[in-house]
């Protein structure tokens, strides 16, 4: 299974045939930690995630010590160190965060359909899942998943379904 969507959010499209019952899950592990900025204090053992078009898929932690990232982006690595003004940045693996999911909402935003059902709906820490059951061929779905992290952070992820 893959998730529905990037780290941006961005709504992805799927193809699900007429009558099936498929699982579809969002990852929001990166997008529950802030995006690195420029010349900007952080705190030891920080997390930040590269700013969008520059993911790596991993979440990068402060050293030991606070420091002052650069005026530029760095070039992320996935292995060793990231040096960015004197911050010393390490790759870590998602999810590598303390905020959690508190709360889900799956929602069908458009058009209205009786025949489109939302079922099954899981959570995780950092990750929401849900089985969409559509039936009519030809059709388009706009499906919405909101989630409330423990910081009280608000992210939304949609997927548009088209039905073949």
């Amino acid at each position: 299974m893959d998730p529905c969507t990037d780290s941006s959010g961005r709504a992805s499209r799927r193809r699900q045939r007429v009558g099936d019952r498929l699982f579809y899950y969002f990852d929001f592990s990166l997008r529950a930690v802030d995006a690195w900025e420029p010349n900007t204090g952080y705190a030891a053992n920080a997390l930040v995630r590269p700013t969008e078009g520059q993911e790596t898929g991993w979440l990068y932690q402060q050293g030991a010590a606070p420091g002052l990232s650069g005026p530029l982006e760095p070039l992320w690595l996935t292995s060793g160190t990231v040096q960015d003004g004197s911050c010393v940045w390490t790759p870590v693996a998602p999810p590598a965060t303390e905020d959690t999911i508190q709360t889900v909402t799956w929602e069908q935003v458009e058009p209205p359909d009786d025949t489109f059902v939302i079922d099954g709906q899981v959570s995780g820490a950092t990750t929401a899942g849900a089985y969409l059951s559509v039936g009519t061929p030809g059709s388009g779905y706009l499906v919405r998943c909101t989630v409330t992290m423990a910081s009280g952070a608000v992210y939304t992820a949609d997927i548009l379904v088209e039905v073949v």
